[in-house]
């Protein structure tokens, strides 16, 4: 019943700037699963048993051959080397809850569990007990082996039956920059260093255990490219518009005409177009702010859309992509330091994904993001099909976080309203 199934894909693949980055940043963690990541499915109905689970994982080396892979050796002598074989008996959980426990809580203690000694470190969790009928089915992966976006689809084709092609054994060379690339480093990399704004309420004296992720906010998809066709703003860009205007009105007595706009970073992945493998971390950050103390949405938004203009991302964009491909005995030491430089930071990741949770019989995706060292509190928006989901993770929670999804919400109504005109506004809220 319980096959082994081979992985194909064979030979060891180097480390990149950012995958060193992830290295040194989890050894500097309290805990390792601070570095773990799940993205999960609540689903109503009696959960599946492990065999009906590890009935998914009979031929996945073969689907999604990243899951076959690990990281193996020492010091400067990492990689992701293949393990041979996979036994679905070392990636199948049966975890189980109180009675009463949110799904989120459930959902960023099982995060904890250790990883099988020499095993690809990855998990496909069985999540239930907090609530009669009702269950999370996760995969959970070490951020060492999967950036966000990799997860994502790997999530999609892990559950909805696809493929993913085998990781190259060869990367790309590390070539100098265009000097327009050069240009858009010089531009957008001293925002980084920009003055620290004091804008979370006192933190909760008594948190529950695994309190730190809070409950998604799910918004219909309908306004967000109502917004687009008036204003030519991306929907990441209303992404960023929507958190700005929430925060605003969580605080609102921090945001006087005085107040500095927000520092942010925004996570922007590096794979190219054929970089479907889904292995390691292919990410960099782009630093902007937020202008939470101006009134008006609509100006907000303007504002954000001047900061991450698409063209001036793209030359950025060039630029990093660069220096990921740094030789290992550069990365390796550039990448501690990046660790120990980093300032504490909000981390925006916005992710557009085929995964439809109604498609897959499910009620909602919920989202455990890993928690960097520099993270003070970050975002992670699900661009799907129908809805974008909005889910809140903090370092240390700040009181009032049972606001942000009334926030949220009247976030990108303020906004809507703000720009759209009347007559397809009435026809958005009609809808």
């Amino acid at each position: 019943m319980f096959t082994r199934t081979h992985h194909k894909g064979a030979g060891t693949v180097p480390l990149t700037m950012t995958d060193w980055y992830a290295q040194a940043d989890q050894r500097r963690s309290p805990h390792p699963s601070y570095w773990h990541f799940s993205c999960a499915l609540r689903r109503l109905g009696d959960p599946p048993s492990p065999e009906e689970v590890r009935a998914l994982l009979t031929d996945v080396a073969d689907r999604i051959p990243v899951l076959g892979h690990r990281l193996g050796g020492q010091g400067r002598n990492l990689r992701f080397e293949p393990v041979g074989d996979i036994d679905p008996r070392d990636h199948v959980e049966d975890v189980r809850f109180p009675v009463g426990w949110p799904p989120e809580r459930c959902l960023a203690k099982a995060l904890e569990r250790p990883w099988r000694p020499g095993r690809p470190p990855w998990s496909l969790q069985v999540i239930s007990g907090y609530r009669p009928g009702e269950h999370l089915l996760a995969y959970r992966v070490s951020h060492l082996l999967q950036d966000g976006v990799a997860a994502a689809a790997t999530t999609a084709a892990l559950l909805g039956g696809g493929r993913l092609p085998a990781p190259a054994t060869e990367q790309d060379r590390f070539a100098l920059p265009d000097l327009p690339a050069v240009r858009a480093g010089l531009r957008i990399a001293p925002r980084l260093l920009a003055p620290r704004v004091r804008w979370q309420p006192e933190p909760e004296p008594d948190p529950a255990e695994g309190a730190w992720l809070r409950p998604a906010v799910n918004l219909d998809r309908a306004p967000f490219d109502e917004i687009t066709r008036v204003t030519g703003a991306s929907n990441a860009q209303i992404c960023l518009a929507v958190i700005c205007g929430a925060l605003r009105q969580w605080v609102p007595q921090r945001w006087d005409a005085t107040a500095r706009s927000l520092p942010v970073v925004l996570m922007m992945s590096l794979r190219g177009p054929r970089e479907r493998d889904g292995l390691g971390n292919r990410v960099a950050v782009a630093p902007l702010s937020l202008p939470c103390a101006d009134p008006r949405p609509g100006r907000r938004l303007r504002r954000i859309m001047a900061q991450a203009e698409l063209e001036e991302l793209v030359r950025y964009r060039r630029l990093v992509t660069g220096l990921l491909r740094l030789p290992g005995p550069v990365a390796r030491p550039a990448a501690r330091l990046a660790v120990r430089l980093s300032p504490p930071v909000i981390g925006v990741t916005i992710v557009s994904t085929p995964l439809d949770a109604a498609a897959l019989g499910a009620e909602e995706l919920l989202v455990a993001p890993a928690r960097p060292t520099a993270a003070s509190a970050g975002f992670v928006v699900l661009q799907q099909p129908s809805v974008v989901s909005f889910h809140p993770a903090f370092r240390t929670l700040p009181r009032g976080t049972d606001l942000l999804p009334g926030l949220l919400a009247g976030s990108l109504a303020e906004l809507h309203a703000a720009v759209v005109p009347a007559p397809a506004a009435a026809v958005g809220a009609g809808g």
